[in-house]
Parts: structure tokens; C-alpha cells; sequence
């Protein structure tokens, strides 16, 4: 069964190119995908003979991840990759970068494991968490993206970001506790 990938409603250069308008779009698309990549995935995993109960409870992140961490595939960087990251940053953090990358393999389903993770937050949150975006300020890792939004000291959370960098951390070191151990880290910013 191949794997059904989410496809943008058009086509930019990074969501920090963004305008208001089309940071909106993007916004209310991604939104209405939710259910749909949720059932993308569940229907995949029962596919592959991989029964996991998305009923959005925090335990649920364990086989999910679990399951996940089988999948992850790093590839290395192109040449161009590794020159474009040594010419962006500084002498003192060229030590630091990888000269793997993760997968669009792996990203597939990470995505929408992302899409899973944040639902369990909202649903656990008592309401208090909950879809948002902002436009400003700019130089925001964030801006323009689909993030939970409603933390304490107005911290917000893009789920995407999560999952790429426990990926990445997975696939040095297997935990299935990773995701979980998350989503317990960032309730408790939940007022």
C-alpha cells in the first residue's frame, strides 16, 4: 500500500515568505486536512498489521512511536546540501552539522504523526490549547505555520518541529517513551 503523501494547496519558498493572506490559506487548508491524515495513517499501520488505538490518549503516542522508530531512514546530504549549510552558518558550527539528513520516507509519516501528537494535546487540554498561526515578528521559527498555541507565557508549539527533532534523536538512540515523554513535558506548560 503506498503511503497517501499531503500535498500544500501551492507552492512557496518558506513559510517565512509567506503574506498574511496566503499564511491564512495555508492555515485553514492544513486544518481541514487533520482528520483525513489521521485516518491516513491509522489505515496504513492496520495495512501493515499494526494495531494502534488513535483515541487521542497520551499512551497512545507509545506504539506509535514505537512503530515509527522501525521506520526511520536518514540519507545522506547531497553535496550542495553540505556546502549551503556550511556557507550559512558561522566557522564555530560546522563541527555541528550532520552530514545525514532524514527521509522523505521517514518525514511522511512523521508529518502526520505530528498532525496525531498535537491532537492528543488539544484533546487533553480542557480546551485551553488549541490550532493557531501568527504572522509577527518574522525572524519567529514558526511564523506562519500551524502551531499549538494557548502555553503559559504565550510559548507555542509546532508539532512538525517536535517530531524532526525526536526523529532525529531516535535514530541515534531508540526510545518508544520519546513522543510520550513530550507530550508530558509541554502539558505542563497548560495552565
Amino acid at each position: 500500500m503506498e503511503y497517501e503523501l499531503m500535498i500544500p494547496p501551492f507552492k512557496h519558498q518558506g513559510f517565512a515568505e509567506l503574506n498574511g493572506k496566503q499564511a491564512k490559506e495555508y492555515f485553514q487548508w492544513y486544518i481541514r486536512q487533520i482528520d483525513h491524515r489521521i485516518e491516513v495513517l491509522n489505515k496504513y499501520l492496520l495495512n501493515q498489521g499494526e494495531k494502534i488505538d488513535f483515541d487521542y490518549s497520551p499512551e497512545s503516542l507509545i506504539p506509535l512511536w514505537e512503530w515509527y522508530e522501525r521506520n526511520i531512514i536518514l540519507e545522506n546530504k547531497t553535496e550542495e546540501e553540505l556546502i549551503s549549510e556550511f556557507n550559512k552558518y558561522p566557522e564555530w558550527m560546522k563541527d555541528e552539522i550532520s552530514t545525514t539528513k532524514i527521509s522523505i520516507h521517514t518525514l511522511k509519516f512523521g508529518m502526520d504523526i505530528a498532525i496525531y501528537f498535537a491532537q492528543v494535546i488539544i484533546k487533553n487540554s480542557s480546551g485551553k490549547i488549541d490550532w493557531g498561526y501568527f504572522t509577527k515578528p518574522k525572524k519567529m521559527m514558526s511564523v506562519n505555520q500551524p502551531v499549538l498555541l494557548g502555553f503559559k507565557a504565550n510559548m507555542d508549539l509546532n508539532p512538525r518541529l517536535i517530531v524532526i527533532n525526536c526523529t532525529r534523536h531516535s535514530s541515534e538512540e531508540k526510545d518508544n517513551m520519546r513522543l510520550y515523554q513530550m507530550y508530558k513535558t509541554w502539558m505542563e506548560y497548560v495552565d
